[in-house]
């Protein structure tokens, strides 16, 4: 008996070798919390992309990158395969997923941040109570610059896990440098008590305290920064500046 999900993914599989050009299918909303929502075969078809080849910037010595490319691009095949030759259990769906976050994730450590960025939103589509693919989304989203739709699925994987420590950390970093410092300082204080050895946790609080004025709480959260990682040589410029806010001028040259 056919799982009753094989003709739409069948559809999707079709469809999508159909629709998708060089440039990729049509783009899926910011955060995917929404895509499966539509169970149509076209509504969910055109929430996949193509993910875009990346071997012509490889130069010529890259042979175990492309190997590794080719890899994951095959496990991606076999996948999409195995849902048409097996109607679509969805066991394979998630197998999919699983192939496309890897992609990404082969794509994220060689710096194609275009191209795993597709690969991630697949791998979210597919599995949307995974908080692995929105997570490396959003930081990548953070990365480029791109500080709503980091916001969101932060947001969204904190909604599955509201215990991730380093959820609230990269959300409050995303909403600080947003100009949200009140909002930052919250998620800090949320990793801080999941996490109270975060030294990443106090630096963020030292910032959002020395950019609020509050420049001797700076100071305690910049010098527990130094205590916890004593190689965390970003805190040090912005302990300095704190210090000579407050008029201690010596222990600024120190």
């Amino acid at each position: 008996m056919r799982h009753p999900r094989f003709n739409r993914l069948r559809s999707l599989i079709w469809l999508l070798a159909a629709t998708c050009g060089a440039a990729g299918c049509t783009a899926p909303p910011a955060d995917g919390a929404d895509a499966r929502q539509d169970e149509s075969p076209v509504a969910l078809a055109t929430t996949l992309e193509v993910v875009p080849r990346v071997e012509a910037e490889l130069g010529e010595q890259a042979s175990a990158v492309r190997q590794q490319l080719a890899a994951a691009r095959d496990e991606v095949s076999r996948r999409l395969a195995e849902i048409s030759r097996d109607e679509g259990a969805v066991s394979d769906e998630g197998a999919l997923s699983e192939a496309f976050g890897r992609l990404g994730m082969v794509l994220n450590a060689y710096q194609f941040l275009d191209a795993a960025t597709v690969a991630y939103r697949n791998a979210s589509v597919l599995s949307p109570t995974d908080t692995r693919w929105p997570y490396y989304l959003a930081f990548l989203y953070q990365l480029q610059g791109q500080l709503d739709e980091a916001t969101a699925l932060y947001q969204r994987v904190l909604e599955r896990e509201p215990k991730d420590a380093n959820a609230h950390l990269r959300l409050a970093d995303t909403l600080f440098e947003a100009d949200e410092p009140a909002k930052a300082r919250h998620h800090y204080e949320q990793a801080l008590a999941l996490h109270p050895e975060l030294a990443a946790a106090h630096l963020g609080l030292g910032r959002v305290a020395a950019a609020t004025g509050r420049h001797r709480e700076a100071i305690t959260h910049f010098e527990r920064t130094l205590a916890l990682q004593p190689g965390a040589t970003e805190a040090h410029y912005p302990l300095a500046i704190a210090l000579r806010q407050t008029g201690e001028l010596q222990r600024a040259e120190e």
